[in-house]
């Protein structure tokens, strides 16, 4: 009668082996999901809070400022209103992951102004960069129009 052994220690290395590079290799594709998602979200935060402030300027009749700025790593954007101090604050909103380009330009800082007549200065085009890809190229203030089609502004009538 033959003796049945269990594994041996090499054979239950190599499954174990293979499920370590498995298991690598699914965490890597999703750390870099999860980074993309970050981005994608931080976009539509930022087309959100631009929108609102524009809606403001024009409903309160009052100047609005947006201003981005580099905080280490980060991109923030904060919001004030620049003619009413008594205006509501909006909180500090956190861009992980992507870079802001305006005019093609890196720089630490930029602000952008939305006037009470529904103007927005200064004119442009506001990149948002996800590691070697652009995700978004939005031009200022075509961004802001209310034309109608599906490549108008908040307005889509």
């Amino acid at each position: 009668m033959k003796v049945k052994h269990p594994f041996t220690l090499l054979e239950v290395m190599i499954v174990l082996t293979i499920v370590m590079f498995a298991s690598a290799l699914l965490g890597w594709k999703m750390h870099t999901m999860i980074a993309n998602k970050r981005c994608k979200t931080a976009i539509e935060r930022v087309r959100a809070r631009l929108l609102t402030c524009h809606r403001l300027s024009l409903n309160m009749q009052s100047d609005w400022e947006c201003r981005f700025y580099r905080d280490g790593r980060l991109w923030m954007l904060d919001t004030q209103c620049v003619d009413q101090k008594e205006a509501p604050r909006f909180s500090l909103l956190r861009c992980e992951g992507c870079e802001f380009l305006f005019n093609n330009q890196n720089g630490e800082s930029f602000s952008l102004l939305f006037t009470a007549s529904g103007d927005v200065a200064p004119h442009g085009e506001l990149s948002i960069v996800f590691g070697e890809n652009r995700l978004i190229d939005w031009k200022i203030p075509d961004l802001f129009s209310l034309r109608t089609g599906d490549r108008g502004g908040p307005a889509r009538l």
